[in-house]
């Protein structure tokens, strides 16, 4: 058996050891010797393999499949440029903590640095974006060295690891020959090395929440606590949030990726509560009260008023000023602590749980204070809705009721992918809690718009669940390319409904969208496409329906046949969409 052969066979083995079980490979020349022994895998049923001719896609579908699975997925693709091309995904898992493996061939060392053909330096091109990175056949043999394995083994277990999950690159030297010797060299065996022993990652104990106040100088429960649910990836985590509002009697504040909407502790509406000063430091003053404990779960903040929770307030000179407000930050994943402001008094790795009787829930004065805290942020998203839905009524079709109908037409057991950008604030701002069971997903380490077509074919994929993703028009057209899979890939049950108001619309609600800026709006913020993205789809040779009314949208979504289909939702003009969300936002202050 050739080193090439050999050496790929090991990779093979040793992913399939540490529990990968899906790997999205991309043609090449030099990848040969790896896409060949993967191949032989697929047909014994040790992997599913599936295909793309991008790299950038094949890097995204195979993040969206980590996280519909909820483990490790390999990328493989040839050396070079290609190389170049899985950098976004990787940083999105990088900053998620979604284990992608990244399997990049090489030329052996002999042949770089020397001008040789399609050859760049790609040892370490990830930098600090990957936990590991390995150098794999920099010796000429036809042995395996004890050092590859060892060297391999301990990459994937970091891609794993739990204590920080995410991205690792292997990049492997492949000399000439690329092909086996004989077809009998790809049948799958243990080689010489013996099978890689599966990993299992550990986490740590959820810690007690009086512990965790003690830390942080609170010497009992409070009564006016909050919990910010980011983004979590483990449904786990998002049950674990439910259950400690619960046992303290505080409201939940949940971002859509956070899935802690729901239950009697949530509050809906709430960036457009804080906003109208509930908290504090706005229209109405602090209608409700300012929480003395904000407990932060993942990574968060997809608005500013949300932000101000924990930001720290200006002080008489200007210079920030610590808030009265304690801040806990649970760090489940990702490679940054989620604390932007640098305000934790203490960082832990669970969400806490409650000692059975410890809570404010229990019946004390402070459990009665609690109540009526959540009670008023409760009634207060109640009044929000009354008045989103008289504003609405007037205004049937627009953005926010494509968002709305989106998240209404979910049913227990779907996901949905929710775009960064306009979509997911519209989902957090105006919709209601999804139905139980449905599970909401966003790529929200980087929060790029950037892959997301294929993140939610991947995700679809992986998970066997029917999937609907919402996208702005720009987010698709910047991965459309994600739709070319080649006849016989796997068609998963997925939706794509596309918010088309012809550019950029988040940019009207921000700095930019000043009237004194309006003359260079249009073309370098706004960024018109004029393109029919139903004839997009179609291209691809995938089926694609405008509708340009909410009832047509709801008969659109109600249809749960596989597949993967595309809706293009044609929206008003992006002045009139940030004209009425200034009027709810007004209307609900």
């Amino acid at each position: 058996m050739n080193q090439a052969t050999a050496l790929a066979r090991l990779v093979v083995e040793r992913l399939i050891g540490f529990g990968v079980r899906d790997v999205v490979l991309s043609p090449g020349s030099r990848s040969a010797p790896l896409a060949l022994a993967l191949g032989a895998a697929a047909d014994s049923g040790a992997v599913r393999l599936s295909v793309r001719v991008d790299e950038r896609s094949a890097a995204f579908l195979a993040l969206g499949m980590a996280r519909g699975r909820q483990g490790p997925v390999a990328v493989l693709c040839t050396s070079g440029t290609a190389v170049a091309n899985l950098m976004p995904a990787v940083i999105e898992a990088s900053y998620a903590g979604i284990p992608l493996i990244c399997l990049t061939a090489d030329r052996p060392p002999e042949l770089r640095n020397v001008g040789a053909n399609q050859t760049i330096d790609q040892v370490g091109l990830f930098g600090d974006h990957v936990r590991s990175m390995v150098d794999l056949g920099r010796e000429v043999g036809d042995a395996i060295s004890r050092v590859d394995v060892a060297e391999l083994d301990c990459a994937l277990r970091a891609a794993v690891d739990g204590s920080g999950p995410g991205p690792v690159q292997i990049n492997v030297a492949f000399r000439e020959p690329l092909v086996p010797d004989s077809p009998e060299d790809l049948l799958p065996g243990a080689g010489a090395t013996g099978p890689a022993q599966a990993h299992q990652s550990v986490r740590p104990d959820p810690p007690d929440l009086s512990s965790v106040l003690e830390l942080a100088g609170l010497d009992a429960i409070p009564a006016r606590g909050l919990i910010l649910a980011g983004d979590i990836l483990d449904p786990a985590d998002s049950v674990a949030v439910s259950e400690l509002a619960r046992a303290a009697g505080w409201p939940v504040f949940s971002e859509p990726s956070g899935n802690a909407a729901g239950g009697p502790q949530a509050v809906a509406h709430f960036p457009l509560l804080l906003a109208a000063g509930c908290a504090g430091g706005s229209a109405g003053g602090a209608l409700i009260g300012s929480p003395e404990l904000v407990i932060t779960v993942g990574r968060f903040g997809l608005c500013r008023p949300t932000g101000a929770l924990v930001r720290p307030s200006p002080g008489p000179s200007g210079v920030p000023s610590r808030r009265p407000v304690v801040h806990i930050s649970v760090h489940l994943s990702g490679c940054d602590v989620p604390d932007p402001w640098r305000t934790a008094a203490a960082v832990i790795p669970r969400v806490p749980v409650v000692a059975p009787g410890a809570g404010s829930g229990s019946g004390s004065t402070a459990g009665s204070a609690a109540g009526e805290w959540c009670a008023g942020w409760r009634s207060a998203a109640h009044l929000a809705a009354s008045q989103i839905e008289r504003v609405l009524a007037r205004e049937q079709w627009n953005g926010v009721a494509v968002a709305r109908e989106v998240m209404a037409s979910a049913q227990p057991g779907d996901v949905v992918l929710v775009a960064a950008s306009r979509s997911v604030r519209d989902v957090q701002d105006f919709a209601s809690a999804p139905a139980p069971g449905v599970r909401v997903i966003g790529n929200r380490g980087a929060s790029g718009i950037d892959g997301l077509v294929s993140t939610a074919w991947g995700a679809a994929q992986a998970s066997g669940r029917r999937t609907v993703a919402l996208l702005g028009d720009l987010a698709f057209l910047h991965d459309c390319g994600g739709l070319a899979a080649a006849p016989g890939e796997p068609q998963p049950n997925l939706i794509l409904v596309v918010g088309d108001n012809n550019g950029g619309g988040i940019f009207s609600s921000l700095e930019p969208g000043r009237p004194e800026l309006a003359g260079h709006f249009e073309r370098i913020f706004g960024t018109p496409h004029d393109r029919d993205l139903c004839a997009v789809a179609e291209s691809f040779g995938v089926e694609a329906i405008r509708v340009v009314d909410r009832d047509a949208l709801a008969d659109q979504l109600t249809r749960r046949e596989d597949g993967v289909r595309v809706i293009v939702a044609d929206l008003p003009d992006r002045a009139a969409e940030e004209d009425l969300r200034v009027r709810i936002a007004t209307a609900v202050a």
